[in-house]
């Protein structure tokens, strides 16, 4: 029952891209746990980690990096541009993906 391998990256060296990674498990089961120690471990290997989460589980592995968490609240100054590519192509499935973000971000109108 315990947690034998997780792959963070498809590829090899400079040709390789990170993936998705969805963690499931019942409170106290120590999901926040095992996902600071893979960050962690990996923290080397990755120029930029963003955490999006409620509830702070992830504090230890930003202080361990020597940094606090940034906190957005309403009128603040952080801004989340999920619509950046860093001058890669846009592909249909990214537009799709922004578009479809961007819907549930505004709601669905009255």
């Amino acid at each position: 029952g315990g947690l034998v391998n997780l792959v963070t990256s498809v590829g090899t060296a400079s040709e390789s891209t990170p993936q998705h990674t969805v963690v499931l498990g019942a409170t106290g089961a120590g999901k926040s746990v095992v996902i600071t120690k893979i960050l962690i471990e990996t923290a080397e290997d990755v120029s930029f980690t963003a955490i999006i989460e409620s509830g702070l589980s992830q504090l230890a592995f930003t202080r361990a990096l020597g940094a606090e968490p940034l906190i957005p609240r309403p009128n603040g100054v952080q801004t989340i541009n999920t619509a950046s590519t860093h001058g890669r192509p846009r592909c249909a499935f990214f537009i799709k993906t922004t578009a479809a973000i961007i819907a549930r971000m505004v709601g669905v109108p009255t």
